[in-house]
Formats: structure tokens, sequence, C-alpha cells
């Protein structure tokens, strides 16, 4: 039987290969850490174009988002870093009033259930950013909106995060493949999101040429009879 280069198994590979350079590409450019966000707003964009619909190639699409998105970026990234700072505060403090005691098991609820907010606004608060151009604060609207009307998609993919995590933390190596494997999996869930509310809210007309719309058309007028 003849290998044809386009057939399932060189897909496959292919695919694996690009998620594993989206990955490395990924790690190298958090390394400064203030462009972590950035970074994770390109790995969602090029895993949505490259990897989900197979347009245009890792590298320019990874560095043409990143640019469009470092200042912006850079700012959430202090955000973030202040937000951790208030967790791990909070953190320590219920430690220090002593787990299994109420004061202390209150203060460590409360900053697990923070956890799992940020979490899930973080899911789709990247993926706004990489799609619409909005402020901070719209951006963090929209990826509210979106947390609470798709919880039945955000949970499991939340707990998928997760375990990811975990087999990085046991697995360092594979962190080579697992962020682009697992922003590629986001896909399936956010792009649906994204595009609907494309056409529900905004005017799809405007954006029925781009990549993220598959094809859309309008719906033809009904002809007057």
């Amino acid at each position: 039987m003849k290998f044809s280069m386009s057939g399932k198994i060189a897909v496959f590979f292919t695919r694996i290969a690009d998620m594993a350079i989206l990955s490395l590409l990924w790690i190298v450019m958090c390394i400064p850490v203030l462009t972590v966000i950035p970074s994770s707003i390109a790995l969602y964009y090029t895993a949505a174009k490259v990897l989900k619909r197979d347009c245009g190639n890792v590298f320019p699409e990874f560095f043409r988002s990143f640019r469009e998105n470092l200042r912006q970026g850079c700012a959430l990234d202090v955000i973030y870093l202040a937000l951790g700072a208030v967790l791990i505060g909070i953190h320590a403090f219920s430690k220090g009033l002593g787990l299994g005691t109420e004061w202390g098991n209150a203060y460590y609820i409360f900053y697990l259930v923070c956890i799992v907010l940020l979490a899930a606004v973080s899911f789709y608060l990247l993926p706004v950013l990489s799609r619409f151009q909005v402020s901070l604060f719209g951006g963090f609207r929209l990826a509210v909106y979106f947390a609470f009307r798709n919880l039945g998609t955000l949970i499991p993919m939340l707990i998928t995060l997760a375990g990811a995590c975990a087999i990085i933390y046991i697995f360092p190596i594979a962190a080579l493949v697992l962020p682009g494997f697992y922003a590629y999996l986001m896909t399936n869930s956010v792009e649906p999101a994204l595009r609907n509310y494309i056409i529900r809210e905004l005017d799809p007309e405007e954006h029925a040429h781009m990549w993220y719309m598959d094809g859309w058309k309008a719906p033809q007028e009904k002809q007057s009879e």
C-alpha cells in the first residue's frame, strides 16, 4: 500500500508536530513572565487558526498574534500577578489560622472559590482577546458572559486543564506537547461559542470573510409574494 502524504496518518503526525512547535514557542515566549498572557493569547489563536482550520503556519500566526496583543497582554499580566499575590496571601492567612479551624477553613474555601472563578473567566478571556478588539474591561465582561452561558462545556474543560497541569507536574517532558494539545481541545467548545455570539449579537456580515466563520453566508431574504 502506497503511503500518501495527504493521508490520515500524515495529517495526524503533522498535527502532533505543529502542537509540539506551538507548545515550545509558548514556553520560550513565557520566560520573561510579563509575556505569559500575550503568549497564551497567541497559543489559542494559532491553535484555532492553524490546528483547527488549517489556515496559515504556526510560526507567522503565533508571532502575529503575539505582537498584536503584547501591550494589552502585558498589562493583563500585571493584573494577574497582583491577583496571584492576593490569593497567595489569602492562602497563607488561612494556613496561619489553621486548617481545620472554622475561620481557617472559611478562608481556604474562599481561596479555592477565587481560583476556580479566575480559571473560569480566564478560559474565555484569552480567546476573547484573540478574536475581538476590546478593552480589558470589555474582555472581562465578555469572558464572564461566555463562562456562565457555557458551564456545560466549561466545567469538563477546567477539569481537563487540572489534569493536564498534574501530568506536566509529574512528567515535565509532557510540556513539550500538552499546551498546544490543550489549546486545540479548547477550540472545540470555544469556537462555536464565539461564532454564535458574532451571529447573534454582532454584525456577522462584517466577519463573513474571516477564517473563523467557517464559510458563513447571510440567509437569503424571503422573496415577496
